[in-house]
């Protein structure tokens, strides 16, 4: 009786770890589709690791990227890596993992976008 009752848990914790798998990763895919020319965003959480992907993804479709930052050296420090990731010949564009239907939305951040398109916020 004890083996048939791990065995069932075993596979309902299988079967609620598979679901999650299927289903959490869904809830963290960028639904906003097309390219952001034209749109402003302003990204106050800049220097954690969140503030600076969502900058670079945010710049990346074509948006004017303001960052806060405690400082211009901090602010000179996460534009920097986010062109070296994201840059024309940035780590990251080379292994794009990114759905066949955004990748036309999504290009390199230039080095002319910065400081205009990547600024710091006072």
């Amino acid at each position: 009786m004890r083996t048939l009752a791990t065995a069932v848990v075993v596979f309902l914790l299988a079967f609620g770890i598979g679901l999650l798998m299927r289903f959490w990763p869904q809830s963290c895919l960028c639904h906003v589709h097309g390219r952001l020319d034209g749109k402003v965003a302003l990204v106050t959480d800049g220097p954690s690791f969140m503030g600076v992907e969502v900058a670079a993804e945010l710049a990346r479709r074509g948006a004017t990227v303001y960052i806060g930052s405690q400082s211009r050296n901090h602010f000179n420090i996460i534009k920097d890596n986010i062109l070296r990731l994201y840059g024309e010949s940035g780590e990251r564009e080379k292994y794009d993992f990114a759905n066949e239907r955004v990748l036309k939305d999504l290009t390199p951040i230039k080095e002319s976008q910065s400081p205009s398109r990547l600024a710091t916020v006072h």
